[in-house]
């Protein structure tokens, strides 16, 4: 298996997630922490275990400048329309 899945959290909230040096943030992850103290990860439709070699790492404070951080988007407000007939536009 091989493959690195790591969290970064800030302030306690996940601020980007890395799949093989890949950000995938924001996509749905699910992390299980099992009994014997293995850990397991699923994200993308793909499975990750540490008992298979897996790494499954959680980093807190900042995250790695090195690791790619997808794009944020931003919303802009529609603009409404004119409710002053002189400057309506149809």
């Amino acid at each position: 298996m091989g493959r690195r899945l790591v969290v970064y959290l800030l302030d306690g909230e996940v601020h980007d997630v890395t799949l093989d040096g890949e950000s995938l943030w924001p996509m749905w992850f699910k992390i299980e922490w099992k009994e014997n103290g293995q850990r397991s990860a699923k994200i993308r439709g793909e499975r990750l275990s540490t008992n298979h070699g897996d790494e499954i790492v959680l980093h807190a404070g900042e995250p790695a400048t090195s690791a790619p951080r997808a794009p944020e988007r931003v919303r802009r407000p529609r603009p409404r329309p004119s409710a002053d007939p002189a400057t309506a536009t149809e």
